[in-house]
């Protein structure tokens, strides 16, 4: 996916998140912390950029981390899909 057509998407992703309740509940828990109630990622990506975020993938969710502090989970089903750009559709 096109660096240009992420950004947004995750930018939209992390304001969606800042309105819910359950943001300010783990907004802040450490790595350690979430290591510890929800166990090992299924995968980690990252860290990428200045500040460092880091992705943890889990079944259900994606956290979002700044140095090793939470900032976001986002459910799968609102993660952003990848945009083709050769005029075909994605399979559902």
């Amino acid at each position: 996916m096109s660096r240009s057509l992420w950004i947004p998407a995750f930018i939209s992703l992390i304001l969606l998140s800042l309105t819910t309740a359950g943001f300010a509940q783990s907004r802040g828990t450490s790595m350690d912390q979430v290591r510890a109630m929800r166990g090992e990622p299924l995968e980690v990506r990252g860290p990428v950029g200045d500040p460092p975020i880091t992705r943890w993938i889990y079944a259900d969710e994606v956290l979002y981390f700044e140095y090793s502090l939470l900032l976001t989970r986002v459910p799968k089903d609102n993660q952003p899909q990848p945009v083709r750009t050769d005029g075909l559709r994605s399979k559902p």
